[in-house]
């Protein structure tokens, strides 16, 4: 079973839960600033039965437990008629739950309900549906259109995906465990951000930056006339990601 990552996670859930029916987000937040947000939040489309539910994405057991203790989860009820942890298949039992908490599970092909959770239905925040309607319109997760493409131009992209943005986010999320190195990570984020144009407070910042790695190399690849974007975009990867290694080598010497 492949591994996914918190965010990946999320986003699987998020898109197995849009429907024609419901409106779906991922990690926004629902009041001020520091407030809760909720890994994916779904409403239904309908006036009279919104039925906002939140999801806690959880894949390991010591996060879930931590969450568990200190009730975390009870701040989405503010908000949500109801609570929903999401964790990869044999991560947790469905006793281990909570009490009026659900439990949806991913086998890494599919999602499965294991509990449904008990609905509290309570007057919406207004705060929470101006949120909504101005800044979660850009931020709504989308259903993926899936195009038709032969076998060779797939086994390519995924190729491409492999080398450079994986390798990439992999060297992000552990720098980001350093506390002491967040000045430099910052630094080199900054310099990714302005070449693609991307916000460096964007919350998928790394997906981002992937997604135009790969477009550029695919672009590069197309024909002998891009041959220069090639060649300029292996030595900005190559001085990113050194200097990236430089940063780890410097904080895990012994």
């Amino acid at each position: 079973m492949n591994v996914l990552s918190h965010d990946e996670l999320a986003n699987s859930l998020a898109i197995h839960l849009i429907n024609d029916q419901r409106m779906v987000w991922e990690d926004i937040p629902v009041g001020k600033v520091h407030s809760v947000r909720p890994d994916v939040l779904t409403i239904e489309k309908s006036y009279s039965s919104p039925n906002p539910i939140s999801y806690e994405i959880k894949v390991s057991i010591s996060d879930f437990r931590s969450d568990v203790t200190k009730a975390k989860w009870k701040a989405y009820l503010d908000f949500s008629y109801g609570v929903i942890f999401a964790v990869p298949k044999g991560l947790i039992k469905k006793t281990d739950v909570p009490n009026g908490c659900g439990l949806i599970t991913f086998n890494g092909q599919s999602w499965n309900t294991v509990k449904r959770p008990t609905l509290h239905p309570t007057k919406l925040n207004d705060e929470l549906l101006l949120k909504l309607l101005i800044s979660g319109e850009q931020r709504e997760t989308q259903k993926q259109v899936i195009k038709n493409r032969d076998f060779d131009q797939h086994v390519h992209h995924e190729t491409l995906r492999q080398k450079f943005g994986k390798e990439f986010r992999s060297k992000i999320a552990f720098l980001d465990e350093y506390p002491e190195k967040k000045k430099e990570l910052r630094k080199l984020k900054k310099e990714l951000g302005g070449l693609f144009d991307i916000d460096v407070d964007k919350w998928c910042f790394e997906h981002d930056v992937e997604y135009h790695i790969k477009q550029l190399k695919i672009m590069a690849d197309e024909s002998e006339r891009k041959s220069k974007i090639a060649n300029e975009l292996e030595s900005m990867k190559g001085s990113i990601v050194g200097g990236i290694d430089r940063i780890i080598s410097k904080y895990t010497k012994n």
